[in-house]
């Protein structure tokens, strides 16, 4: 259950709920225009905690993300060329760009704006490489 209250000229909202370990948590956000728009969101954060979808926003980078992905990758029936290859694509084009960003701060947009940056001295055939 959402509490509310009115910090200033915005509106807040705290949810205390138990994670799937059964460790009480609290989740608040603030920053909203109207009581109205902090009951929306509350609720589905509400509703994304109940179906257990909710993530808690984290500090990870996209290489310390990739790191952990690439050692899951390789565990799974792959043939060696094919990892190698993911993993040069990797190190070569997308660390160098986002390594050090992290997850929660990549927006599609930069991503799109780096697509058309690679446009311009790859292949279409290449990027789409690049991309899966």
């Amino acid at each position: 259950m959402a509490s509310f209250r009115k910090r200033a000229d915005k509106w807040e909202y705290r949810i205390i709920y138990n994670d799937a370990t059964g460790k009480r948590k609290e989740k608040t956000r603030g920053g909203f225009n109207t009581k109205k728009e902090a009951q929306i969101r509350a609720s589905e954060v509400e509703k994304e905690i109940n179906n257990q979808t909710y993530l808690e926003p984290t500090n990870m980078t996209l290489s310390s993300f990739i790191q952990e992905w690439i050692k899951l990758y390789a565990n799974s029936k792959m043939r060696a060329s094919s990892l190698a290859s993911r993993t040069m694509n990797i190190e070569k084009h997308i660390l160098p760009r986002f390594g050090k960003s992290k997850l929660v701060r990549i927006r599609s947009v930069d991503i799109q704006e780096y697509y058309i940056e690679l446009s311009r001295s790859l292949s279409p055939a290449t990027i789409q490489i690049i991309h899966n």
